[in-house]
């Protein structure tokens, strides 16, 4: 249900006092419009790719697949009790697998990308 959203700052299904929409400035909103223009631009030839990637510009995962992986390495480490955790690398520097220390992958382990 989508209104049973956990992030109440992202997105908001309450109208405003006027009984109208009033979710636009939340980030959830903000993010999904600002996908949805630069796929838009991305289709239409308007801007490419290396725009995008600039910093600040859109979050794509190619640019938050590292935080991803230290996320991913902490709950792994929490289901654990707190056992170190091993975040693998690939040839360019993006993280390719998170895993305990030490162990070879297993079904609580996540292959990034």
């Amino acid at each position: 249900m989508l209104a049973a959203c956990c992030a109440r700052c992202a997105c908001r299904y309450t109208p405003d006092a006027n009984g109208f929409f009033a979710g636009q400035s939340g980030y959830g909103y903000i993010s999904i419009a600002a996908f949805i223009k630069a796929a838009a631009a991305l289709n239409s030839g308007a801007r490419s790719i290396s725009y995008y990637e600039q910093e600040g510009v859109l979050a794509l995962a190619s640019k938050t697949l590292a935080v991803t992986a230290i996320l991913q390495a902490g709950r792994l480490s929490l289901d654990n009790a707190g056992a170190a955790v091993d975040i693998l690398y690939d040839d360019d520097g993006q993280p390719r697998e998170v895993r305990l220390a030490g162990g070879s992958s297993n079904g609580a382990d996540a292959a990034m990308g």
